[in-house]
């Protein structure tokens, strides 16, 4: 074992080097320094196993000696050697870094070889410790999701760089603040009220997402959808929070886009018909259920197909677009409408009756015809397509109109096919009557009260 004694006295460094020497049978090599200059000299170039620092040296005095033998040889245990009169000292030297201290002329042998093995191994297990916490400050730092600890009161205490990166604020500007910093605030009191849950809760960890979509704030204001993982840590009676948290923004958008393949008709934006039937179907057994009012449209464009023929599918298909555009913005939220297929729509009118079913179609038919989607020849074009304009064309149709049958929910209505078929009845009758009409399905008498 090398041993670096840098003692000054030279009585007493005499005394102590024959103490090692008994102690360890000959087994131990004493380095023996007499200044700290002397002492700095040789951690630099001897491998060492524990360092003997007297506090009073010619070149150095106090805690100075200690912290610069510190910043050379951090990794060793230092054990200093002060006066009866300097015990003070000599515990602020340990506080400061020193593994023990020993009280000249109070060295005892086996005290002496006591002291030199519990400060190599208490020292062991700190530097095990420090690579530990290293190691993890590397994962934290290094970490590609953001990780923010609180503490019980909900100030924050770390923030890791991953964090300041989807934040988009600095480490030392967060420390200390209030975790609701980071949050929209309307989520803020749903927010402490979750934490508060959580901490009587036997659970560990949890994703928080389980219980809504959580949102975080940037510092400029815009708001990001996140996946939140949650933990918490007792210690005594305080509680440390962390949460590693991961902007799913691209995630959230691409689920979005599948849930409107899904659903959405990917030309119109209208409801697909697997959608429409799914939601038309929940309407009409809540209608049942409730006594409600319901009524069903099914309209198509007239003369579609010449309308195609003539100035082509592309103009075609933002017809279509436009026309569900128009009317979406005429209908109210809880209507539902769907492309049932081609140049045909149905539309869901919940809590409505086919009398005001047939006002409210009969509107949107009148809006059509008034705001022609394809203007006169010869005159300027005032439609929305500017595909079409400069478009030839012969016996083109000046406006786009539309036929409509409506049907409504009665006593003998046996579910939505049964609705379809009556508003396609009715559609047959407008449509054979020239177009441009609504017309509603036949009503028992009894139908008519519903």
């Amino acid at each position: 074992m090398r041993i670096l004694l840098v003692e000054g006295n030279a009585a007493y460094a005499k005394l102590i080097i024959k103490l090692l020497d008994a102690l360890y049978r000959g087994q131990a090599k004493v380095l023996h320094c007499t200044t700290l200059e002397e002492g700095l000299g040789t951690v630099q170039i001897v491998q060492l196993d524990v360092i003997l620092l007297d506090l009073h040296l010619p070149d150095s005095k106090g805690l100075k000696s200690l912290l610069d033998m510190l910043a050379l040889a951090d990794s060793l245990p230092i054990i200093v050697l002060s006066g009866i009169d300097d015990e003070d000292m000599a515990l602020q030297a340990v506080t400061a870094g020193a593994e023990d201290y020993l009280i000249k002329g109070q060295t005892d042998p086996t005290f002496l070889k006591r002291a030199i093995r519990y400060a190599m191994e208490r020292k062991a297990q700190k530097m095990r410790i420090r690579a530990s916490e290293e190691r993890l400050a590397s994962i934290i730092n290094l970490a590609q999701d953001a990780i923010i600890s609180a503490d019980e009161h909900y100030r924050i205490i770390l923030f890791n760089p991953a964090a300041e990166a989807l934040f988009k604020r600095d480490r030392m500007e967060v420390i200390g603040e209030d975790l609701e910093l980071l949050l929209p605030t309307r989520v803020r009191s749903p927010h402490r009220n979750h934490i508060k849950a959580f901490t009587h809760s036997p659970i560990p960890a949890q994703l928080m997402h389980q219980r809504g979509e959580v949102y975080g704030l940037r510092r400029d204001g815009t708001e990001f959808p996140a996946e939140v993982t949650i933990s918490k840590l007792k210690q005594g009676d305080h509680v440390i929070f962390t949460a590693v948290i991961r902007d799913i923004t691209e995630r959230k958008h691409s689920e979005d886009l599948l849930r409107d393949l899904a659903t959405i008709d990917p030309l119109t934006g209208a409801y697909n018909r697997r959608q429409f039937f799914d939601l038309a179907e929940r309407e009409y057994e809540r209608s049942r259920r409730h006594s409600l009012n319901l009524s069903l449209a099914i309209f198509d464009l007239d003369d579609f197909k010449r309308f195609n023929k003539n100035f082509g599918h592309a103009v075609g298909d933002t017809a279509l677009k436009r026309l569900v555009q128009l009317f979406q913005t005429e209908l109210r939220p809880s209507d539902i409408l769907g492309r049932s297929g081609g140049e045909e729509f149905v539309l869901l009118l919940p809590q409505t009756d086919l009398t005001n079913a047939c006002r409210i179609l009969e509107r949107l038919r009148r809006l059509l015809q008034e705001k022609p989607m394809m203007a006169s020849l010869g005159q300027t074009p005032s439609h929305p397509f500017p595909e079409a304009q400069e478009t030839t064309f012969e016996k083109a149709p000046t406006a786009l109109t539309i036929s409509v049958g409506i049907s409504a929910l009665g006593p003998q209505t046996l579910g939505i096919p049964n609705l379809i078929s009556e508003a396609e009845m009715a559609l047959e009758k407008a449509k054979s009557q020239g177009g441009n009409a609504v017309e509603m399905a036949y009503l028992l008498p009894s139908q008519s009260e519903n």
